[in-house]
């Protein structure tokens, strides 16, 4: 049997890169989180671009699709924060935890963690790009 006959018998969401996994130095909870919201950031600006990047997700969430307590997503929080990669708020009728990307900074870093230069990027946005509204 080869992988490629395996893979289809497996679920996979998403896919971390290598860079997070770096600019995380390690830190396993903080790379996973990164890679989940990425993957989440792409499927909003593609089904719901009215959200301007944000996401969110609760905590029953990220325990089911990264086995991460209460305490295991607000270390990575934390560390995501300090990297200037995330930003977060509660909103909504539940105070559900909405999390965007700073991109630019993540692009910044990615870049960084190779030994080069990112490239100059120019986004396309039609209203605010940082504090859009959004239904929570």
């Amino acid at each position: 049997m080869l992988i490629a006959d395996f893979r289809h018998h497996i679920q996979t969401s998403y896919v971390i890169p290598h860079e997070f996994v770096a600019l995380c130095a390690g830190n396993m909870q903080a790379y996973n989180l990164l890679g989940y919201l990425f993957w989440w950031t792409d499927w909003v600006e593609t089904h719901e671009p009215h959200r301007h990047g944000w996401t969110y997700q609760t905590a029953e969430n990220l325990l089911a699709g990264l086995q991460l307590t209460r305490r295991g997503y607000q270390k990575a929080r934390e560390a995501l924060l300090e990297l200037g990669v995330l930003q977060y708020r509660r909103s909504g009728v539940f105070g559900r935890m909405h999390w965007k990307l700073n991109k630019e900074k993540l692009l910044e870093m990615v870049y960084q963690v190779r030994g080069q230069e990112p490239p100059e990027f120019v986004a396309l946005c039609f209203e605010s790009c940082e504090f859009g509204d959004f239904a929570g």
